[in-house]
């Protein structure tokens, strides 16, 4: 699962949450035009993701293939 934990302007975590998408190393493969936020991500790192991009990532998540983890 992939953890996620959201930070306010003071660096305190807000919230923190589980998503239901498995990390995997197809996440690599994915077309980086149409897959911009997830293409990006790595399993050793940290993510940070602005207001602006939180839809972007969102949207990108409700597009994700059956292989990937999506419907």
């Amino acid at each position: 699962m992939i953890n996620m934990a959201v930070r306010g302007e003071s660096r305190n975590v807000v919230a923190r949450a589980n998503a239901g998408v498995e990390w995997t190393a197809g996440f690599a493969d994915l077309d980086p035009a149409e897959f911009p936020m997830l293409w990006a991500l790595t399993p050793y790192g940290d993510a940070v993701f602005n207001q602006r991009q939180v839809p972007l990532l969102l949207a990108e998540l409700d597009r994700l293939p059956a292989g990937l983890g999506g419907d």
